[in-house]
């Protein structure tokens, strides 16, 4: 029983640190938004920010994606799209990979992704440990249940 509180701690520990992940980058997310707001206010629509970012829960990790805005519609009526930006291989995108964007956001994402992407790398450590400690604690309470099984065949 004290074994399965102690797995009980530590999933809830790496819990606990993915959302402290996860509020950072909500709080980074919210620059990316900020400078976007600051850049449609301040300068011509064709250095606009051109990219996004979302953070999102997913089933027990965290995912922080670009996504490439494009605007459909007519003039007056046009409506924001976002197009998935694939990242490759590491956990931080390249710059390159956002070459259309002005000199501006690309300084920007490049300083955002030096946050993001030791962040990313640390979300899949804690998620690799979240899946081992759960296969550890079914693993172990399936013995337990061979053992009360043998147990009650010799009695």
């Amino acid at each position: 029983m004290h074994d399965v509180m102690n797995e009980q701690v530590i999933e809830e520990h790496i819990m606990a640190e993915l959302n402290v992940l996860y509020e950072q980058a909500k709080e980074i997310g919210d620059e990316v938004w900020a400078l976007s707001q600051w850049a449609k206010e301040t300068k011509p629509i064709q250095e606009w920010a051109k990219y996004r970012v979302r953070v999102r829960w997913k089933t027990n990790s965290i995912s922080i994606e670009w996504n490439r805005v494009i605007f459909v519609g007519p003039p007056g009526k046009r409506r924001p799209l976002s197009k998935y930006v694939r990242r490759g291989k590491g956990y931080a995108y390249r710059i390159s990979t956002f070459g259309d964007a002005p000199d501006w956001e690309l300084f920007s994402i490049g300083r955002f992704e030096g946050q993001f992407g030791p962040m990313r790398k640390r979300i899949e450590r804690l998620v690799k440990m979240l899946k081992e400690i759960r296969a550890y604690s079914r693993e172990k309470q399936a013995a337990i249940e061979r053992e009360k099984l043998l147990e009650e065949e010799i009695e």
